[in-house]
């Protein structure tokens, strides 16, 4: 998050390819897993608070996912294999972007059920968070 809103300089910035919110997107991903790791042990006592940051993090998943699949520019390197079948070359492009785009999906599905139970928390109605 720091190196995206230019409090921590880069030493080779042309080696940076991503764009700065996708940055600042995945460094509020771990933020918030580390906010929800400090309040796990509350999260009966205050559930609005942790299905909140469950949101928040489920809906920047999303975001970072979809950009990914509809944004990024390719070829994506590498290989992707699947059991004794293999490409090693970038005409997977589609298979990557399809596969973020699912993520995103189901991202994107988590994200809205992770809101729902926030409103219900916020409401003062009983959620079960197992």
């Amino acid at each position: 998050m720091l190196t995206a809103v230019d409090v921590i300089h880069l030493l080779d910035p042309s080696k940076f390819n991503a764009p700065k919110l996708v940055v600042l997107g995945v460094g509020f991903l771990f933020f918030c897993v580390g906010v929800l790791s400090l309040i796990a042990k509350y999260r009966y006592s205050y559930p609005a608070l942790y299905m909140l940051v469950a949101a928040l993090m489920c809906t920047t998943f999303a975001a970072v996912f979809t950009w990914v699949a509809l944004w990024a520019q390719g070829p994506f390197g590498g290989s992707f294999s699947v059991g004794p079948l293999a490409m090693f070359n970038d005409s997977h492009d589609l298979i990557v972007r399809i596969g973020f785009g699912i993520g995103a999906i189901a991202m994107l599905s988590l994200s809205c059920l992770a809101w729902g139970r926030w409103w219900l928390a916020i409401n003062g109605e009983k959620i079960d968070l197992n």
